[in-house]
């Protein structure tokens, strides 16, 4: 309860809307595509629901569609964490990170088009969209402090569900370059574990593209 509280208060602080209720359930428990489809779900039983969706099918190397979930460990206590990746999504607001429009093709030009949905207990819920308009990605990142630092759980997954089996890493560097941009990458005890049957070709991917 403290935790939420204090990160509220800093979100408030940097511009960004607190929710005042926990959200309410999930029409579709592990398939949003924007904050009004929120209702109320046991968070345990979310990230639960979630955890068993990411999953590779029989004889595909990657995710049944595109999408990544990480396994984090960072160095410092989770509502810093929670805050610090608050503040790179909303720093990456909009298209102003994109450069002109001649440039929205140029694949290093990835840096904006994120949306903070919202920070509750310290997880966080977001949006990506490539600045070519042609993808947006809905993405989480729990976060639960123990003995051993502040672990976190994120999955990334495209909207298109129907149509996109490969991403070229897309969901894999939408948390990736948060994290790094961010300097939590370069703490103390800072670790992230995936492979490719949980994240969408993540041994090829080139976040500098994205």
């Amino acid at each position: 309860m403290w935790s939420f509280l204090i990160v509220s208060a800093v979100l408030v602080g940097l511009g960004a809307t607190a929710p005042t209720d926990p959200p309410r359930n999930i029409t579709k428990p592990f398939r949003f595509k924007n904050v009004a489809d929120l209702k109320d779900m046991d968070h345990n039983e979310l990230e639960r629901t979630l955890r068993a969706q990411a999953k590779a099918s029989l004889g595909f190397p990657y995710p049944s569609s595109a999408s990544c979930d990480i396994d984090w460990t960072f160095g410092s206590d989770c509502v810093e964490v929670s805050v610090i990746l608050a503040k790179q999504i909303q720093k990456w607001t909009g298209p102003g990170n994109c450069g002109s429009s001649k440039d929205n093709h140029d694949p290093g030009k990835q840096d904006c088009m994120y949306q903070l949905f919202y920070v509750l207990d310290g997880d966080i819920y977001a949006m990506h969209q490539t600045p070519d308009l042609k993808h947006l990605d809905i993405f989480y990142m729990f976060l639960d402090q123990t003995p051993y630092g502040c672990q976190g759980w994120s999955l990334s997954y495209s909207t298109d569900l129907d149509m996109e089996l490969l991403d070229g890493g897309r969901n894999y560097c939408n948390w990736w370059n948060l994290v790094n941009a961010s300097g939590l990458s370069a703490q103390p005890s800072y670790s992230r574990d995936t492979s490719n049957n949980r994240c969408t070709e993540f041994t090829t991917a080139n976040c500098s593209t994205y």
